[in-house]
């Protein structure tokens, strides 16, 4: 009985190591003990991409020692994701409050990161004096140049790009003035200050610092023809009326089930306007029409295609274009998408599948 039962024995204990082994090596959070892939993939982000990775930061950062390690790790560029908007800088008319802002500036500053503002103006998170403001449109426009002016003066030499109008276009390609069946999201700016005040907002921008890269920034190329098109006959019109555009912002808030083909477009197209293209707010939702409590392994496969076809996709463009790419958080733990796994960390902080595909469509 003893002699029968050990080969049994030894058999399932070589079962349960080659199990572990392979549980270890295909782990979804992207682990390995794979001496040969943890060499492949040795090299952070920042040191294999020929162009800026970025992620974005928030006064929260500082508390979480795990994502801050790995921003400085993998990341050469960093976006304020709320410091710098209005409702965080601006607590009236006439004052304004960079604490949080100035704390991510000069960390950028000390370590060597480049900082992308972000943003100027955009029609939502505004703070209540503005949605309460009752002066006349001369006023409005002394409101929207003041600001732009002193976040451009304030930041001078600290921060060399902007995203200067953010989301100004709904679905359908038209301006957000009033609210529609595609435009539930209506803009204060251009229901006060008329179709044109994008335009201006950019004069605006170049006139405090002459300098700095100036970019439009705004979702939905990947799916919408009509916002697209849009976009590329605002520059033309801008280039023509001698107005500073330097760069456009695809902010890519994808997900799995968008096709390639899509993605590759968006990012083809916006690059003919001969300007800088930033994928400036890259992420990919598992969760569309279906919520899981866990993304499977193939979610996690075709997020990791999504993720090599982008980054292949963009490194194609012309260098003199490549702004850079910037993913809209750093782990999956701190994503604005709750109950998801958009990013290329989860919420562990470990590496997941998304991260070896991005990482190979760089080598590419």
């Amino acid at each position: 009985m003893e002699l029968s039962a050990r080969p049994i024995y030894l058999y399932l204990i070589g079962y349960l190591l080659f199990f572990s082994q392979c549980v270890t090596k295909n782990s979804t959070a992207g682990l390995t003990t794979d001496p040969v892939v943890a060499e492949k993939y040795a090299d952070p982000l920042k040191l294999v991409s020929p162009f800026p990775i970025g992620t974005v930061m928030s006064l929260s950062t500082f508390g979480l020692p795990q994502a801050l390690s790995i921003v400085k790790t993998e990341f050469s560029s960093v976006t304020c994701e709320n410091a710098m908007k209005i409702q965080a800088t601006q607590p009236t008319a006439t004052t304004f409050n960079f604490t949080e802002s100035d704390s991510i500036t000069n960390y950028c500053l000390r370590n060597g990161i480049r900082l992308h503002g972000h943003n100027l103006i955009w029609h939502q998170s505004l703070p209540a004096w503005l949605t309460a403001f009752q002066g006349d449109s001369a006023a409005w426009e002394n409101v929207l140049k003041s600001r732009i002016t002193t976040m451009l003066t304030h930041f001078k030499g600290r921060v060399k790009s902007w995203d200067v109008v953010n989301e100004a276009l709904s679905d359908d390609g038209l301006l957000r003035v009033g609210v529609t069946s595609s435009n539930s999201k209506a803009s204060l700016w251009a229901q006060k200050l008329g179709k044109d005040y994008v335009a201006r907002c950019f004069q605006y921008a170049h006139a405090a610092d002459p300098d700095a890269r100036l970019f439009y920034n705004d979702y939905g190329q990947e799916y919408s023809p009509a916002k697209l098109n849009a976009i590329l006959a605002m520059v033309k019109d801008f280039q023509k009326r001698g107005i500073p555009i330097h760069g456009l912002g695809l902010q890519f808030h994808t997900n799995i089930q968008r096709s390639d083909t899509d993605l590759k477009n968006a990012i083809a197209q916006m690059a003919t306007s001969g300007l800088l293209i930033h994928i400036s707010e890259l992420d990919i939702s598992m969760n569309g029409s279906q919520s899981y409590s866990a993304p499977t392994p193939a979610m996690l496969d075709i997020q990791k295609s999504r993720m090599n076809v982008i980054a292949a996709a963009y490194k194609a463009l012309p260098a003199s274009q490549r702004f850079g790419i910037t993913f809209w958080g750093i782990s999956d733990a701190n994503s604005w998408i709750t109950n998801d796994w958009p990013l290329l960390f989860d919420k562990s902080y470990a590496k997941k599948p998304a991260y070896y595909g991005f990482w190979d469509g760089l080598k590419l």
